[in-house]
């Protein structure tokens, strides 16, 4: 014998049929809920979408923001130690400015991809700058090799230690 149960909230009701176990669905005024249904099933995901979002905006970029000191070991110009700023880049969830890179005052973009580090080639202050790196499970070491390279004379290959 089947059961009638009416969702009115949607405009739709459940047959329970004794003899087939489940549901039967019906859509007897569902027509006129159907637009409504479709704007919460949009209106969730767009909800958990902007989660994600915000997940990706605060994640790694901005776990590494702030001040960092470096020792730095130069082919050209030997050892050296000074401090750094690391900013999270605006609009790239995965971006990072690092600020007085190489000791000279210019600032560099790089990716984040888990726990490495990518300094893709770019002209900065008159500099070529390239590299790779990772960062460590505490955010607080982050170990770098690169290349600086002016119009000028030889590139110079540098590893560097981030700490902080």
């Amino acid at each position: 014998m089947p059961k009638l149960i009416h969702c009115a909230e949607f405009g739709i009701d459940l047959v329970r049929n004794v003899q087939t176990p489940g549901f039967n669905i019906e859509f007897k005024t569902m027509k006129n809920k159907l637009p409504g249904l479709f704007l919460l099933v949009i209106s969730i995901g767009l909800i958990n979408s902007c989660e994600v979002a915000d997940d990706l905006i605060n994640g790694r970029a901005g776990e590494l923001e702030g001040e960092w000191a470096v020792s730095e070991d130069s082919e050209i110009v030997g050892p050296t130690t000074y401090t750094i700023s690391i900013s999270a880049e605006p609009g790239n969830p995965n971006g990072i400015i690092i600020d007085d890179f190489y000791n000279v005052g210019i600032s560099v973009n790089a990716t984040i991809a888990g726990n490495f580090i990518t300094i893709s080639t770019q002209v900065e202050g008159g500099f070529t700058v390239s590299g790779s790196g990772s960062v460590n499970s505490g955010n607080d070491e982050i170990n770098l090799s690169y290349t600086v390279g002016d119009s000028g004379g030889q590139p110079d290959n540098v590893t560097a230690v981030y700490t902080r």
